[in-house]
Parts: structure tokens; sequence; C-alpha cells
């Protein structure tokens, strides 16, 4: 293929030139297109059905604009009704923190537009289906790890996530090492000089109060093994001068400088320390990131934005580390929550039980276990011939919802694994997560398998897997092969599983015993749901009914449906859940097949001549659910 360059001209007048150009690239004259701001609205450039260019079309973004309304204007450049196939995204976004930034507020905005619109900031068309789900910082994960990271760093912790380069610790102690040769020179004890004197400048102060919290309270050790390699003449700084002023070269300086980095990281010169110093730099200190700059007035502590913002006024370097930083800590916080169950942002359904027992969903509920499958949809036109196309389809979805022991068994290693890394076992107690119970003892609940061996059971000990989240979090995860897994509190874990009045868990450390066990309730669980097998425990085949599609116009219909009267007389209300369906491999083959006998369906009614048939007018409307027509209206032609 040659390619060749030519200046814009058309064969109509100067305004129509924008107009001839579109059409040379829908038309596949021309393969690519470039498109300024001015071009970002309006103009249509995607695959449609009625034009010759039929290529898949591949949008390159070169630069984020300010505002996600005008990203979607763009991008909806080459995503529009009628296309044959749908656009390939391209974002060109360095390693740079600052480009970063845009980045986080567009994927922001664009996260809120899905929660919007759509009830999920997981939305498709929105942030992270269009690539920048990633980038979408400034969430409850986002401002949950900004502040452990914070925390972190103003107590200089041992405990750090990234590993400093060398060419930064070197800057670092250079600059320790300065100060406390000041601190030394003067007469009396060191510790006190570090202090400002009244007479220094604002900006002086400032900065002498910073150093004497780092290196007399944060970092002591640290501050310590310096005085003594200064007093001994180690000093980086004489090193340095000795080098810039000839009396040593590089090859001989070398080893010693590198000598004093490497017992400088030791004493506990790590990032965390690096960052205290950086984010001094640009005007972020423990008490302005708190939100108190003086002791009569109270602000906003920092936030996901500010805090990228201030990350613009250091070199590149330091930028791309430290926002790689807050990154691992942003996932360390999503893993956390994905242990939970917690992870999904989104519509809530809260009832009074599940919140005293702590297994209420915190988003949107997503279906989900051993195998879930999805039958074809029935589908239902409630607004007549003037919107045929309006449907409200109705889903059934199969889910076996138990755990085999295959699966249990690769959980409970993971589980082990963490907790040896981790070198320690979490505990609980009432109204915290590490308190005391009877002002002595500590709760533990260990991570294991556990039986019910009560003799109520006539076909198999009830067999369970506990899994303690850890001593930052206050809830547990309880496994069962008939039931999956669910989410409780601790507490109600303690009480109610362990220490209950009539069930009371006892642990099976015999993982050949547990296997057996587990594997023979979940096979006698293969039935449904509403069936049990023994008391107290049921199938794990459950059914559920999902209303998809065009609900809007019906959904007070819908809420209607929700308030009714029990047998004694009191009012209920039973809203419905919003719901995420992930299918299993053999539930995706069946939706994929739903799919393609729609598509084929579709088409064949576009060939077929609707005037040959009389209209279906008022067919399929009303719904029989629960013992009621809940849809109700007179349907006209």
């Amino acid at each position: 293929m040659v390619v060749f360059y030519e200046k814009r001209k058309g064969a109509g007048r100067f305004d129509q030139i924008n107009v001839e150009e579109r059409n040379n690239f829908q038309s596949g004259k021309k393969l690519v297109a470039i498109l300024s701001e001015a071009a970002s609205t309006g103009i249509s450039l995607q695959a449609d059905k009625r034009v010759g260019n039929q290529k898949r079309r591949v949008h390159i973004t070169l630069e984020l604009p300010w505002s996600a309304d005008k990203a979607i204007q763009q991008l909806g450049r080459t995503h529009r009704a009628n296309q044959s196939s749908g656009p390939s995204y391209k974002f060109l976004i360095s390693d740079v923190g600052g480009e970063k930034r845009f980045a986080a507020a567009v994927a922001k905005r664009l996260a809120l537009m899905g929660a919007l619109t759509q009830g999920d900031r997981r939305a498709t068309g929105q942030s992270s289906a269009l690539g920048l789900g990633g980038f979408d910082f400034d969430n409850k994960f986002g401002k949950e790890a900004l502040k452990k990271m914070l925390d972190g760093v103003w107590q200089c912790n041992k405990e750090c996530l990234t590993d400093p380069p060398e060419k930064l610790v070197l800057e670092a102690l250079k600059k320790i090492d300065a100060r406390l040769e000041e601190a030394i020179d003067q007469p009396g004890d060191w510790k006190v000089n570090l202090a400002p004197y009244s007479d220094d400048s604002k900006s002086e102060q400032d900065y002498y109060e910073m150093m004497e919290k780092l290196l007399r309270y944060r970092c002591l050790h640290l501050a310590e093994q310096r005085v003594k390699a200064i007093g001994e003449g180690k000093s980086v700084v004489k090193y340095l001068d000795k080098l810039a002023d000839g009396t040593e070269t590089k090859e001989t300086i070398k080893p010693k400088i590198d000598e004093e980095v490497k017992a400088a990281m030791e004493a506990g010169l790590n990032f965390n320390v690096l960052c205290f110093l950086w984010l001094f730099d640009v005007g972020v200190t423990e008490v302005s990131a708190s939100g108190s700059n003086s002791f009569f007035k109270q602000g906003k502590p920092i936030d996901v934005p500010k805090f990228l913002n201030r990350t613009l006024g250091m070199n590149l370097l330091k930028q791309q580390l430290l926002l790689e930083h807050f990154i691992k800590h942003l996932q360390k916080q999503v893993a956390l929550a994905k242990r939970e169950g917690s992870y999904d942002q989104g519509i809530k359904t809260i009832t009074a039980l599940a919140k005293r027992e702590g297994s209420y969903d915190q988003g949107i509920k997503t279906i989900t276990g051993h195998s879930v499958a999805i039958e074809k949809p029935r589908s239902f036109c409630f607004r007549g011939l003037e919107a045929k196309n309006d449907l409200v389809l109705l889903y059934k979805v199969m889910a076996d919802r138990g755990m085999d022991s295959d699966t249990a068994l690769q959980l409970y290693e993971e589980v082990k694994a963490l907790e040896n890394e981790a070198g320690t076992v979490a505990s609980s107690s009432p109204g915290s997560s590490g308190g005391w119970f009877g002002g002595s003892q500590v709760r533990l609940i260990k991570s294991g398998f556990y039986i019910d061996r009560r003799d109520i059971f006539k076909e198999v000990p009830r067999m369970f897997l506990l899994v303690n989240q850890g001593r930052t979090s206050n809830k547990c995860v309880v496994i069962r092969p008939n039931e999956g897994k669910k989410i409780f509190l601790k507490d109600f874990v303690w009480n109610n599983f362990l220490h209950g009045d009539a069930c009371r868990l006892s642990p099976c450390t015999d993982l050949h015993q547990a296997m057996v066990l587990w594997k023979k309730e979940f096979e006698l669980a293969d039935r449904p749901a509403s069936e049990r097998y023994q008391r107290y425990c049921y199938g794990r085949h459950a059914e559920s009914y999902i209303i998809g599609g065009s609900i809007i116009p019906i959904l007070n219909k819908i809420l209607a449906s929700s308030t009714g009267v029990t047998q004694f007389g009191n009012e209920f209300i039973a809203l419905p859940d919003v719901v995420r369906v992930e299918p299993s491999a053999s539930g995706k083959a069946i939706e994929d097949d739903i799919a393609n006998e729609q598509t084929q369906n579709t088409e064949e009614e576009e060939d077929e001549d609707d005037s040959s048939r009389p209209p279906a007018v008022g067919q399929n409307v009303a719904l029989k659910m629960l013992g009621s027509s809940i849809f109700r209206g007179s349907i006209t032609e």
C-alpha cells in the first residue's frame, strides 16, 4: 500500500470540504480521518451499514479532553446507531503521574455517568468498557487507599510496598546528613538543635519543623545512625564535596557512598521516608492533609484529586513512583474488598435482618455459583405498535449455588498461604476487629473446616468452611457445600456458629475426613433449593426470575407489586434486587444460543412484509407473577 499526502481540496464550495472529506472516508476512498476538537461533535464516522467502508473503526485518542462530556462526544463519532461493528478505542497515556491525573478525572466522571444512567459504575460504554476503568482512582477504595498510604508515610512505617531506587535514596540521605551536621555543629544536644529558631523565616521554620518531626520522632534510629556516621567522617555531604573538589575520584568515592546508602536503608530510610520529604516539597504535610491547618480552624482533608494535583509539582520520576505506590495500596484495598464480598458499588438492598447478621450486599447483587445458566427469555410488549421494539424480557436463571470439595480445598489452601505470609492470626471482638472479650480473652476465629456433629443430622454432619478476613475486617466468610459463600459479621459467627446455644461447630483438622464429608453433603444437596435432604439443609439448585429490557415505563408497576399484606394483616414491602448475572461456561453457551436465535429472528422479521399479517396488538401483555397480574392496561392500535 502506498501512502501519500496531499493538501485538502474539494470539488465544491470551501465550506463543503469537511462534508466531502467525510464522504471520502465513509466510502473507503480514504482510510484515515484526523479530527480536531472542533470536529468532535456532529460528524458521524461509524461503520454504518449504508456506507461502503465497512472496516472496523480504530479510534485513537492522542489527548484526553478535560471534560468527560466532551470525551463521550468525541468517542461517539465512531460509535453510533446502525453500525455493523463497534469501534476499538486506543488511548495514548504515558506513565507520567500528571497525565494519569487527567485520565482519573475523566474516568471518575464516566463512572458517575454509568451509575446515573444504568445504575452501575461498570456500565458498558462508560469508563471500564472504554479502557479507562483502571484510572478511576476517585472512589471509596481510592479514598481508603490514600488514607492508608498517607498514614504509613506520616508514621514512616518500616513496612512499605515499594522499594526506592538508590539514586533517590542518596538524594534524601544528602538532605538528612546536611541538617544533622547543622545540628551537631551547634552547642548542646543535637536533638534540641533540630528545632527552628524564632528569627527564622516562615519557610525555614516550616522546613526545620518537618525535619525535627522526621529525625527526632519518626526516624530516631535512622538519625542516631547518621549522627554516628557523621562523627566518623562518613557524611554523604562530605563525600560529595570531596568528589566535587577533586580530592577523590568517582571510582574511589562510589563504594563509600554505596556503603552509607545501604546502612541508612537498613536503619529505616525507606520509600515512606522519601515520600515524607517529597510531599513536603509540594505543600502536603500531616497537618494540612488532615485538614487541621490550625488549632481553631478545621479544613477539608486531602482527597484523591487534590493529591494527584499536588504530585504535578514533582519531577517525572517521583510522580511515577508515588503514583505507582498509591496504585499498589489501591489494589490492596480492592483485593480486601473482593475477599469480603463488598467490592461492588451500586444500588443497595438492605434489610434489617441482614444488617443485624452482617450478611447484606453492599452493592449490586451478583448471581454466581458452581454453575449458572440462563434460559431463553420471554418477551413482552406493553406499548403497542408505536413502540414494538421496547420489549420487557423475563429471564429464568438457574444457579447451582453450592461449592464442590475441590474448590473448597483450593480456597482453604489459598487462605492458609495468605495467613502464613502475613504471619499472624486475625482476631475479632464486639464492636471492633481486634478488641477484648471479658476484658482479658481475645476472640479468635481460625480459618478452616468445621463440623456440626449434632445428632439431628441423620444423613451426614453439616460441613462448614470459615474464612477469617483478617484483623482489619469485622467480617467472616461462611461457606457451605449446598449454599456456597455467605458473609457475616464476626460477632454473628462467634455467637451463632461457634458458641451458640444450639449450634457449636468443632474444628476438623483432618483434611481427608473433611473432603469425604464435604463431597457427600454436596452430592446429597443435588436437588431443588425448595427440597431438604435433612433438617435445616436444603438443595443447592435455585431458580431466579429477572426482568430486563425496557423496564423504565413499567417500573412503577413493579414497585407497586412489591407491597402487600401478610396473613396476619401486616403490610410488607419487598423491593426487588438489582442483580448482575455471571453465567458459567455452560450457561454462557445457552446465552450465546439465545442471542444468535434472536438475531436470526430479527433479520427474518425485517425481511417479512408486516402488511401481510395482522398486527399482534396486546399479545403477551399481562404477565402472571406471584399469583396476580401486576401489569394491566388497555392496549389500542
